[in-house]
Parts: structure tokens; sequence; C-alpha cells
């Protein structure tokens, strides 16, 4: 510290240790060499006051974080890392800081208390090491384990007993392989990446990416979860990111009769002039996609918006729910990808979303009762019924909306653009859901 008298004062542990130089001109900046054994420091952002103690950041013996607080209308609290951690790993800056100080195993770290319903625990790396001395990379995920452990693993693949990781492009339940090519892989993460994991309320477990929601990593995750993360290999230093740990408020529309924020929907319903199709148009229900989707497909945390992440199929997609008479379904394309040809593919099938254990390549794979629109092609059941439809859906450009429609008659109805293609052929039994495929050029939809 300079002080208004142009002394020179230094610090340890908040005692001033006397005068070290005087008449220090105005205008100095602090210098620090991280020399010999000292390898990581943390800025300590307070305001230090005369000779007033001030606490220094240090690795805790007690068992839980230490609090930190952001200002604002209301103060919230991040979760830090519990103290039960890998042998090679130090806890510094309030234990919202890993470091794996040694090795490249050994680096289990955890939340330090079970996660709320669609928290998201979110990291950030802030160092990663060269890939020629270590190979892997960090890894993230739930687990059910009661936290402390009476012995930590050396890797998170060695805990068993409800214990849910993405490592690489894999999600693993235990140690044993769930789902292959999910997201973005982890071993190619580098410094200032964040990751988040969460479970979300209908009781899925999803990944985040700088912010971005990979999709569904699994399901059926029991209410009480903590986070856990493995500072393996490559990754070496890893702080928290997450903006709080409690939940705001949730304020919006109701779906299914549960309260979910007010985002911009998948589905924008609009008043409809045209006579007889969309007058009978007077239940607005918010529609979400639901869970089990294809292999490539990303959804948000909402489940409103759709992402294909890899290759040009894979993208089938379902709403949440059973379509109602005189309710629209309709989405609007956000993203083409010039490399590959064809486009967004729509229809309804009979298909319940959760019989399916896992979802064809492309909508024209499923079985029971499909209904779709290919290009300028209508298909049920697998045959060609029509091949001249007014609007071909390869021609759809960003920002174009398409939906569909089972009127007051039980007549189905293709809309692009707000504007009614007419009548089309419906399949039956009447109970259809809603059914999507990004293929070719469509990547993303809202």
């Amino acid at each position: 510290m300079r002080k208004s008298g142009g002394s020179l004062h230094f610090f340890v542990n908040g005692q001033d240790c006397g005068s070290a130089a005087t008449s220090v001109p105005s205008g100095i900046y602090a210098m620090i060499d991280l020399y010999g054994q000292c390898v990581q420091i943390s800025v300590h952002d307070e305001d230090y006051r005369g000779s007033e103690d001030v606490p220094v950041p240090a690795e805790q013996t007690e068992t839980e974080a230490v609090p930190v607080t952001t200002e604002g209308a209301a103060s919230k609290v991040k979760c830090g890392f519990h103290s039960c951690c890998g042998r090679n790993i130090r806890l510094v800056n309030n234990k919202m800081t890993a470091s794996r100080s040694s090795g490249f195993n050994h680096g289990l770290v955890f939340s330090a208390k079970s996660l709320e319903e669609d928290e998201i625990f979110e990291i950030v790396i802030d160092k990663v090491t060269g890939s020629s001395q270590w190979s892997g990379s960090i890894a993230v995920g739930i687990t059910t384990k009661t936290i402390p452990l009476l012995a930590v693993p050396a890797s998170a693949l060695e805990l068993r007993d409800g214990t849910w990781l993405m490592t690489g492009s894999c999600v693993m339940k235990d140690a044993v392989m769930v789902k292959e090519n999910y997201g973005h892989s982890l071993d190619r993460l580098q410094a200032k990446t964040r990751i988040g994991v969460q479970r979300q309320r209908d009781g899925t477990f999803h990944v985040f990416v700088n912010g971005e929601d990979q999709g569904v990593a699994a399901m059926d995750i029991p209410e009480t979860v903590h986070a856990v993360v493995d500072v393996y290999g490559m990754a070496h230093v890893i702080s928290i990111s997450s903006p709080s740990a409690d939940v705001s408020p949730c304020t919006g529309v109701l779906v299914n009769g549960e309260s979910h924020p007010s985002v911009s929907p998948v589905i924008e319903l609009q008043d409809q002039d045209e006579e007889d199709t969309t007058e009978s148009i007077t239940n607005l229900q918010k529609f979400l996609f639901h869970k089990n989707c294809g292999q490539f497909i990303s959804l948000d945390s909402n489940r409103t918006t759709a992402r294909r992440v890899d290759s040009y199929n894979h993208g089938v997609v379902l709403s949440e729910t059973p379509l109602p008479d005189n309710h629209l379904f309709q989405v609007c394309i956000r993203k083409l990808n010039s490399r590959w040809t064809g486009s967004v593919m729509i229809g309804v099938t009979a298909q319940d979303p959760d019989s399916l254990t896992s979802l064809p390549s492309t909508a024209n794979s499923i079985k029971i009762c499909p209904w779709i629109v290919v290009n300028n092609a209508v298909y049920v059941n697998g045959n060609k019924v029509n091949d001249n439809l007014r609007r071909n859906l390869d021609s759809l450009q960003e920002g174009d909306t398409l939906g569909v429609l089972i009127d007051k008659k039980s007549r189905l109805h293709l809309l692009i653009n707000g504007e009614d293609l007419g009548l089309l052929p419906r399949p039956s039994p009447p109970d259809d859901l809603q059914c999507l495929t990004y293929t070719g050029a469509a990547r993303k939809c809202l």
C-alpha cells in the first residue's frame, strides 16, 4: 500500500509490517513475481483501511465453503466447492478455485451443497496443460452419493451407485456408457471455456458448454444430487462461474400446470383471419419439445429451441404433448447450413415419444401413423399421396415459419408464414403427436 504521505507498506495476512520506503511517487503499479514454490495467486478484492485485519483467501478446514455474496437488489449466494476433494486438489479463493497440484488424476471436486431444481452449476477452465504431457481432460456430472465421502477415488469413473458423467463426448452412468456423440467433446476444450451441469425439474440431466445446452444427457435423475468435476489430464485449474446458487422465481406462462419462463416460444400463436381454418383457434397453448429427441439434437434449457449439432440427419424432435384440435403448432427456422441439401420436414404421428427407446434417423422412418411433408410432397404411412404442394419446404429461408393445425372439423392443415396451404390427407387415430425432423440445410428452429 502507498499511503497518502508517500510511504510504502507491506501487509502479510492483513498485518501492516511497517514503512518499507518513503517518498514513493504516486502513479505506481503493484507488481507480483510468481517465483519458485509460488505457482498460483488470486486477487483478493478488498479495500485495506489503515491497519484493519483483512481476511486473505486460503484453504479452509471446515466442511462447507465460505459463501460469496453479490451485490444487487436481492443478494444471491454462490455455491463453492466442498472440502471433500481429491488428494491432488488445492482449494483456494474461498473454495471457488480448484487447482490440481501434481499428477494427472486424483482431481475430484464436488459442489458444497446439493443442486436445486434447474440450478446450473458452472465452472470455467482457468488453465490447461500441453497435450504432449497428458491426454484426456475434464469430466463433469452429478452424483447421488452423500458428500463428504469416506474416501475420494482417483477419478470420477470410479464413482458408483448413481453417478452420471460426461467425459469426452460420451455420457456414462456408473462407468457404463449410455450415450455416444453427445454435445461438444470435453477433450477439446480450451482455457476460458465454461461448462455447467443441471438437473431439471423433469428429472433430466443437462450439460452446458459456454452457456449452450447440449441437450438431454440422461433421464430419471433422483432429486438430491451434487455436482462433480474431475480435474483430469490436460485440465489443470478451474473456478466456479455460476452466477448464483439459488433459483430466481420463475415468471411466465403455465405449461401443463407448471410455470415456465417467458421466453420466445417455439410456437408463435398468431391471430388468423382466414375463414373456417383458423377462426376456431380459441385456446392458445404453449408447446415444448419432448425430451426424447434425435441423436444430434441439442435442446435449450426451456426445450423451446432445437439445434442439430452434427451431420445432416438424426434430427427428429416431437412435441411434448399431443396436438389438440384448434391449436396451431408453429416453429420458426432460425439457422440454415448451406453445406447440406434438403431441409426441414414437418408432420404428425400417433407414436408416443415415451415409447421410443431411440428415435430414427429421419421422420420418414417413424412407423405409427406418420404424416410427413417432404419438400413439396405429402407422405401418409410411407406412401406419397400428393406431390404438388404450392410451396416447397426446401426453399424456406431463415426467419420463415411453418406449422400444422387440426381444425374443429378434424382436418389437417399445413401453414407456411401464416398462409394455409389447404386441406391435406390426415392419418388416424386422432391423438397425433407433432413431429419434426431437421435434415440437410435446416439446423436450428425455435
